[in-house]
């Protein structure tokens, strides 16, 4: 009985430390990167260039600071059971006069791509769109 119970254990242990190692929190894992990106407003066919920065935890892009809105923070889990791993970000700025911009993407290698809106105070989107491009000093966007 008691190697039973000891066998079980342990089992448990392995299966929860394989399957804890998937996806770890990881805050600030993108700091000092910088993606030129193409951002395709939708239902638009024509693509502005921006650039997300990531410094000590925060996401920053010049759309967003066009539009009065400041760096804010973001979060980032790794998925190293992709192979190469994988980092998924999620970032929402707001502010009290604009509304709430939010961002969702996925670094894979030195590429980047992902979704974001613009809601306003009442909720009401203003402005969706998707993106996608690489980091800065590679074979950039266009």
């Amino acid at each position: 009985m008691k190697k039973l119970v000891f066998t079980l254990l342990a089992l448990v242990l392995v299966v929860s430390f394989t399957f804890g190692q998937a996806k770890k929190s990881h805050k600030g894992k993108l700091d000092r990167k910088t993606y030129v990106v193409e951002v395709l407003p939708d239902g638009k066919k024509k693509a502005g260039i921006d650039e997300l920065k990531f410094v000590s935890g925060t996401l920053d892009s010049k759309m967003m600071t066009d539009d009065g809105f400041k760096a804010a923070s973001y979060d980032a889990t790794v998925d190293s059971s992709a192979n190469p791993p994988e980092i998924n970000f999620t970032c929402t700025a707001s502010d009290d006069k604009e509304g709430t911009y939010e961002w969702t993407g996925k670094v894979t290698g030195d590429d980047i791509e992902g979704s974001g809106k613009l809601t306003t105070k009442k909720g009401k989107t203003k402005r969706s769109f998707t993106f996608s491009g690489t980091l800065k000093g590679k074979k950039e966007a266009k």
